[in-house]
């Protein structure tokens, strides 16, 4: 029963980080390109770089195991999809959540 609730809690944060930065990319949205992970291009917003770095490492320190982030904007359709991994606590199984959302203004 442990490691199911763990495993529910871990799936529950990275969700909850996951709509982080997509709400903060709605918010921001033609800083859109600023938000991908790994940095894609030149990005004008030096707040957005460091928004996404610290939402890098708050993702890694929140989750157990070895973590790994990534987001992709796909320009053509305006989609920024997120992507979360990490290993299981109790279980040592890979895990990924990916989320996409729609950020054109």
């Amino acid at each position: 029963m442990l490691a199911q609730t763990t495993e529910a809690q871990s799936r529950s944060v990275a969700t909850q980080l996951s709509d982080e930065l997509l709400s903060t990319v709605l918010v921001d949205s033609r800083n859109a390109a600023c938000y991908t992970l790994p940095a894609v291009g030149v990005c004008g917003s030096a707040v957005a770089t460091a928004a996404t770095t610290a939402w890098a490492a708050r993702v890694s320190t929140a989750l157990p195991g070895t973590v790994t982030t990534g987001s992709v904007l796909d320009a053509g359709t305006g989609r920024l999809t997120v992507a979360i991994g990490w290993t299981g606590k109790e279980t040592q199984d890979a895990r990924r959540l990916e989320v996409v959302t729609d950020v054109r203004p």
